[in-house]
């Protein structure tokens, strides 16, 4: 699906250089791409996280401890990277949506947002009070305790060995920050 998303991308982006009316239109049809992109790119990397996990406990039963922590640490590196794609592409989405759109937010000028769900149907944008909505479901993966479990997992190995811990410390729940924390 990655080469059909490529070119839908590439016509979006295309016909934003020539078109002349209805500009804001093909803008969030590209956030929606690129949402897209984004899930689709997130499962790729899940593979490569995979095959990262095999290439460490195939090193780890030679032994090659450094190798195994290396691909320890790529796993590790590649859910930070998840993470920051789909925040940036979100933070994108939100400047586009957010040209014709009042941001709704949990409390302005002293009033709080009251958040009532349809009894009726279930509406996902009402699930959150801001535009996450859309990445709703990556929230919902156990990414955090993942990380936390295999971090601790790779510094019990490397003590072992007596190889250098690694202390990241890592949010899957935040969505706004575009870079690591220093």
């Amino acid at each position: 699906m990655l080469a059909e998303n490529d070119e839908l991308l590439d016509l979006l982006r295309a016909n934003l250089r020539t078109v002349e009316y209805n500009r804001y239109n093909l803008e969030v049809f590209l956030s929606i791409a690129q949402i897209c992109r984004q899930n689709l790119e997130l499962l790729a990397s899940l593979g490569r996280i995979d095959s990262d996990l095999i290439s460490a406990a195939a090193a780890a039963t030679r032994p090659q401890p450094e190798e195994a922590l290396a691909a320890l640490d790529d796993a590790l590196d590649s859910v930070r990277n998840i993470q920051r794609e789909r925040n940036r592409v979100l933070h994108d989405l939100e400047k586009t949506w957010y040209k014709t759109w009042f941001p709704r937010v949990a409390e302005a000028n002293g009033r709080r947002f009251l958040h009532e769900l349809d009894d009726v149907k279930d509406h996902v944008p009402d699930r959150t009070v801001d535009m996450t909505y859309h990445i709703y479901r990556q929230l919902l993966l156990p990414m955090q305790e993942w990380f936390e479990k295999l971090q601790a997992v790779r510094n019990e190995y490397a003590k072992s060995y007596n190889l250098p811990r690694r202390s990241v410390v890592f949010d899957w729940s935040n969505s706004t920050a575009l870079s690591d924390p220093e």
